[in-house]
């Protein structure tokens, strides 16, 4: 299997049946027509951008994933403002997406935990812990192949991904907390009564 097939896995199966053949077809087409380096470079941070939110995409209409995403959007705002410093408009963005994202999380996890539509949700804690450490690689990298200079767009999204790929590593490692306190008190149902 060549290296873009084995990045194409990390897309759902069937974001790949449908869409695989013609992302194929348009990497080669890249590949002739640009430099080879930038391309792959470009390809890894567009895969390590995407591939977890389309996998995000395919359990949302099961309800399971709607705090995990909302959890991960707070922990990026809590990044943000706490980056941004003495910036104020900055830091008042990322604190607002605090409370918005920390409220919308909060709701989400109170009515996929009140209707029990998944009590073992934070089983697949690995995932996001890996595809996070994957992304933060792959922003990594992807910047150290960048000219010196990157334009302030180029530099927008490398910070963008640099927020989710951490926000996505923190749901993992809060979703690993969860998964060993279910584990050790020998998952007791989340509705019963005391």
């Amino acid at each position: 299997m060549n290296p873009y097939g084995l990045l194409l896995r990390l897309y759902p199966r069937d974001f790949r049946e449908e869409y695989g053949e013609d992302m194929v077809q348009l990497l080669r087409n890249q590949l002739r027509d640009e430099n080879a380096r930038r391309v792959w470079a470009r390809t890894v941070l567009d895969v390590a951008l995407t591939a977890p939110s389309i996998r995000l995409e395919a359990h949302m209409s099961r309800g399971t994933s709607a705090p995990v995403v909302y959890g991960t959007a707070t922990v990026a705002s809590i990044v943000l403002a706490v980056v941004a410093g003495t910036t104020v408009g900055v830091s008042v963005v990322g604190l607002a997406g605090v409370l918005v994202f920390g409220a919308l999380a909060f709701v989400a996890w109170r009515r996929a935990r009140t209707l029990g539509s998944s009590p073992h949700a934070d089983a697949h804690w690995w995932k996001y812990l890996a595809i996070g450490g994957v992304a933060l690689a792959a922003v990594v990298v992807s910047a150290n192949l960048a000219d010196d200079e990157m334009s302030e767009g180029m530099w927008a999204v490398f910070f963008g991904g640099l927020l989710f790929s951490v926000g996505l590593i923190a749901a993992g490692l809060i979703l690993g907390v969860t998964h060993a306190v279910h584990a050790r008190r020998g998952r007791a149902p989340a509705t019963g009564s005391s």
